[in-house]
């Protein structure tokens, strides 16, 4: 036994010095490369620009005092293309019914896209949903990596206000006669002239797009809702953001709903977030939303939850958004439900996914999603891997036809679980929220608009690499 354990001691000392020889030759290999390449530039290896990935080009070289710097912009760098007005701020510049005859916006615009003040001291504001293309141009602006030079850059913005150009083809009741195969034609035709050699180096994967609206806002044929956008080859190749993707696009990808809440530093998301924990939740569950027109028979999701919800009124509160209560640009009915409730529904509306369920999820509320498109084939970037780690799933047909109680399903959850769920919702809302413009690196925390880009840029490097 003596025997053996000295073999196994000497065994374990002999590696041990094998690997601190490796270490100490890979760093002093390392070392040795960074002085060859300093000292003879001119015997540097030569590697394709378009592919500039190699050791050390985190390192810059300052030619006059000779001194090597990290490069903290060395993968990040983006580059914002100059539009023509006309498809950008010429287009929110229409909003007082230019753009659509019946359809004024204007006071959506204002905060950067954040509209019109509720509590500016305390971060919240009465937020259109569609207003990402905005808020999303508004904050690049402020980002610390971006270049004018378009050949360093490693991913290209494209800031075209997709969603507001939309308008005149999805919502023109009659103003205009428009051609919905045409949206975005103009966009192909500058980056074909003015993009050149940006645009072709890599065929426009390299390029990235917000839209402000969901894929199907985007993609049908002539005579129906929404426009041809997506047709265009243009468009395909670059990797578009939305709020609500196609999970069968390769090249969407979601992002979160703005909601109401956009905190300018740190201070106003920590008083927040003690007010979202320190909450009396006196309800199991709320459901915020009114009952779609085409959803109005007794078997649908949303008309079975409602009766279940209304059954055990002690239990569960209803929102009505459906009258004239508008949820939409008046945060506070829902939120101050969503504070008193362990979960807040969400069934499927117009389309899979919803607003409200990032504002219940702000306000400590655990989802309770019906459908996987509702959330976890969508907001990939943004929400965990694990659905069940702050979220609660039961199937449609379990609603439906399965005689499932949304109300007993729930009340059965030990607290243990509902604690655990509620720590993770809340670990959440920092990186759910789009923070006010400005402040860009004292804010302290980082939210969906920088998940979003670092993000961008991590798939961008995927594609030129072929992953």
């Amino acid at each position: 036994m003596v025997a053996a354990s000295a073999m196994v001691a000497t065994s374990m000392l002999h590696l041990k010095r094998i690997s601190c020889g490796a270490l100490l030759l890979s760093v002093s290999c390392y070392l040795l490369l960074v002085l060859v390449l300093l000292v003879f530039p001119e015997h540097r290896i030569s590697i394709s620009s378009d592919l500039r990935r190699p050791l050390l080009n985190n390192l810059v070289r300052d030619e006059a005092g000779g001194q090597v710097s990290f490069d903290r912009c060395w993968g990040k760098r983006v580059y914002v293309y100059n539009l023509p007005a006309q498809l950008n701020e010429g287009l929110v510049k229409k909003c007082d019914k230019q753009l659509v005859c019946w359809l004024d916006f204007c006071r959506h615009l204002e905060n950067y896209g954040f509209g019109q003040a509720i509590d500016r001291s305390a971060g919240w504001y009465a937020t259109d949903a569609y207003m990402l293309e905005v808020i999303f141009h508004s904050r690049i602006r402020n980002y610390s990596c971006l270049t004018n030079d378009s050949s360093r850059a490693d991913a290209l913005f494209v800031p075209y206000y997709a969603g507001f150009d939309a308008l005149q083809y999805l919502y023109s009741g009659g103003c205009v006669k428009t051609m919905q195969d045409r949206h975005g034609v103009e966009l192909a035709k500058w980056l074909e002239k003015q993009a050149g050699d940006a645009w072709k180096r890599w065929n426009g994967r390299d390029h990235f797009m917000v839209m402000g609206r969901t894929s199907w806002d985007f993609a049908v044929a002539r005579g129906s809702w929404g426009t041809g956008i997506q047709g265009l080859d243009h468009v395909a190749n670059m990797t578009t953001l939305y709020i609500e993707r196609n999970p069968w696009k390769e090249n969407q990808v979601a992002v979160p709903y703005p909601t109401s809440f956009h905190p300018s530093n740190a201070t106003q998301l920590n008083a927040w977030i003690r007010t979202v924990a320190t909450s009396r939740r006196k309800y199991l569950l709320s459901f915020s939303g009114g009952i779609r027109a085409t959803m109005k028979d007794a078997t649908s999701v949303r008309s079975t939850l409602l009766r279940q919800c209304q059954k055990r009124a002690e239990l569960c509160v209803h929102v009505d958004c459906g009258g004239s209560l508008k949820c939409g640009h008046d945060p506070r009915p829902s939120v101050a439900k969503f504070l008193e409730s362990e979960f807040c529904l969400q069934p499927r509306g117009d389309t899979a996914t919803r607003r409200s369920a990032f504002d219940a999820i702000i306000s400590g509320c655990i989802p309770v999603f019906f459908h996987h498109d509702s959330a976890y084939s969508q907001y990939v970037w943004h929400l965990p891997s694990d659905p069940g780690s702050y979220s609660v799933f039961i199937a449609e047909e379990s609603i439906t036809g399965g005689g499932v109680d949304v109300v007993e399903f729930l009340s059965s959850l030990p607290g243990e679980r509902i604690l655990e769920l509620r720590s993770s919702v809340v670990s959440l809302i920092p990186r759910l929220i789009y923070r006010m413009p400005g402040g860009e690196n004292g804010s302290g925390f980082e939210d969906a608009f920088d998940v979003s880009l670092r993000e961008v840029l991590r798939r961008i490097t995927g594609r030129k690499a072929g992953n």
